[in-house]
């Protein structure tokens, strides 16, 4: 439960159910990402969920939207009458998951794989070569004193060293 949700909790202001909607379980679910030289790689724990639960969907070219509902177990009748929760408290029981990853420009968008495994949905994007980022370089500019005015003293030409950095 993040802080928000006890905060509001504490003031009898919190319904999980109201809220699973709107917040999701973004608050309680991590992602790596890491670079390597071909691809980049997405991994996000969606406990609970099966490849079924999660679609996929990439908009606006460069956005991929990741969106997981579960859907809450359902009872018999005759079950849901012999049922007393005593306690509820694990995230994801039942409700929607959502999260929009911007890919950076370097990323093939028609070489996207995704896989699901042990709760874990590992997204991977290969890399546009040809959108390699430019060599750093560095060069070393001369600025010239120009003259200050009417009256202005010739003697004090000199030639100042600027260096600029492109990383």
């Amino acid at each position: 439960m993040s802080l928000f949700q006890k905060l509001l909790s504490q003031n009898g202001l919190y319904d999980s159910s109201f809220f699973s909607d709107i917040m999701g379980f973004e608050s309680n679910t991590q992602m790596d990402w890491k670079e390597t030289r071909n691809s980049h790689i997405f991994e996000i724990d969606l406990p609970g969920f099966t490849k079924e639960d999660v679609n996929l969907e990439l908009r606006q070219d460069r956005v991929i939207c990741i969106r997981a509902e579960r859907k809450e177990q359902e009872h018999e009748e005759e079950e849901k009458k012999m049922l007393t929760w005593h306690c509820r408290e694990r995230v994801g029981t039942s409700g929607v998951f959502s999260r929009e990853l911007r890919l950076p420009e370097n990323s093939k968008v028609d070489d996207i794989k995704a896989s699901m495994r042990d709760g874990v949905l590992s997204i991977t994007v290969a890399k546009d070569e040809s959108k390699k980022k430019h060599k750093s370089y560095k060069k070393v500019v001369h600025i010239e004193q120009q003259e200050q005015g009417v009256g202005a003293n010739n003697n004090n030409k000199g030639i100042g060293r600027f260096v600029c950095c492109k990383a």
